[in-house]
């Protein structure tokens, strides 16, 4: 029998990255649940249209929740593209 008192909140902590890099075409990110992941620079135009010197210029900012490229003006939050495909 399912109760109230069993069953568990819904509620997470946000998702995180602890580590963030570009790769080839890809922005790579390391999660702070240890998972790794990354999209595709062609996403954003901003990105797509970067140097690869402004590229790795990549900063984590808010606690790891957004990624900022200062030079480029460009502020990504994790949790939107943390599974992206393609």
């Amino acid at each position: 029998m399912l109760t109230l008192n069993s069953m568990k909140s819904d509620v997470h902590a946000p998702i995180a990255a602890v580590r963030c890099w570009v790769e080839g075409d890809r922005v790579c990110m390391e999660l702070s649940d240890g998972r790794s992941t990354g999209f595709p620079i062609k996403r954003f135009p901003l990105l797509a249209g970067a140097s690869a010197g402004d590229l790795a210029k990549v900063e984590l900012r808010l606690q790891g929740r957004a990624l900022r490229w200062e030079a480029l003006d460009e502020d990504i939050w994790v949790e939107d593209v943390a599974f992206a495909e393609g």
